[in-house]
């Protein structure tokens, strides 16, 4: 229970730094010019619903299977890269 507390904790966090990362994007992007709203508002709405079902179903995920998780789309995303750059 403690382990899955403090790991909720952790995502709670990363949100809130995530937030702050955007919204200081948001604003060198506001004063060069170059916000594409149609794009902005969709990713906006998708980040928040994706984080509030994230939180919600978080306490339902084993610890053990989150982290796999996590691995395979960090491995999936590397792949991506490589694969792009060659």
């Amino acid at each position: 229970m403690r382990k899955s507390n403090t790991y909720t904790k952790a995502v709670q966090l990363t949100r809130v730094l995530i937030l702050g990362s955007c919204v200081g994007a948001f604003i060198i992007f506001y004063n060069t010019g170059f916000v594409q709203w149609d794009y902005a508002i969709v990713m906006a709405i998708g980040s928040a619903l994706g984080s509030q079902i994230g939180l919600f179903a978080l306490p339902h995920i084993p610890l053990k299977f989150a982290k796999a998780l996590l691995l395979a789309i960090i491995f999936l995303l590397i792949g991506q890269v490589v694969f792009n750059i060659i």
